[in-house]
């Protein structure tokens, strides 16, 4: 239970809803990190809600924290398993952007360092003929735009992170080495 005083009182007393700037300007506050910007993420990416109005929102304790992973925030991602496998990558140390548009393929789950296509396949999308017919079409055009396509599940990115990132490290070094020869 939190005792706050700039507490916004709900305007309808029979549903009393806490605004959603308000909720999760106290999830970036409380929760740890990558909770609170997976959570984040999704209301950013259905626009439920806006960074600036999270920024001013954040007031109070641990309000310097909090800012410091709204910066972490995407409204790119759209589902939880896209914002850990960023959070992961870009931990690792690479430069990763999320819901990248490309051409003749449409928008990509992460891009990493310009070069891997790191798509997250989650089971309820990617399984019907139709999806996973379209994810191979997307593949093949992807290589053939010179891109290196590596796809994972749900329990590929939160079972063992380490996995992802060393399979995205060895296709970079892959591409590297392509380049120099």
């Amino acid at each position: 239970m939190h005792r706050e005083p700039a507490w916004t009182r709900p305007a309808n007393p029979v549903l009393p809803l806490a605004p959603i700037a308000d909720a999760l300007a106290r999830v970036l506050r409380c929760q740890p990190p990558e909770q609170a910007i997976v959570m984040v993420d999704s209301a950013l990416n259905r626009r439920l809600v806006t960074a600036e109005e999270l920024d001013r929102a954040l007031v109070g304790p641990g309000s310097v924290e909090a800012r410091s992973t709204l910066g972490r925030c995407s409204g790119r991602s759209r589902s939880a398993t896209e914002t850990r496998a960023r959070l992961v990558l870009r931990g690792a140390g690479f430069t990763v952007r999320a819901g990248v548009v490309i051409d003749g393929v449409g928008e990509v789950d992460l891009l990493v360092e310009d070069c891997v296509v790191v798509e997250c396949d989650g089971f309820s999308y990617h399984s019907g003929r139709r999806e996973y017919r379209e994810d191979r079409r997307r593949d093949r055009e992807l290589v053939a735009l010179g891109y290196v396509v590596l796809r994972f599940t749900w329990e590929d990115i939160t079972g063992d992170c380490g996995r992802l990132v060393d399979a995205v490290a060895r296709a970079l070094a892959q591409v590297r080495n392509a380049r120099r020869a």
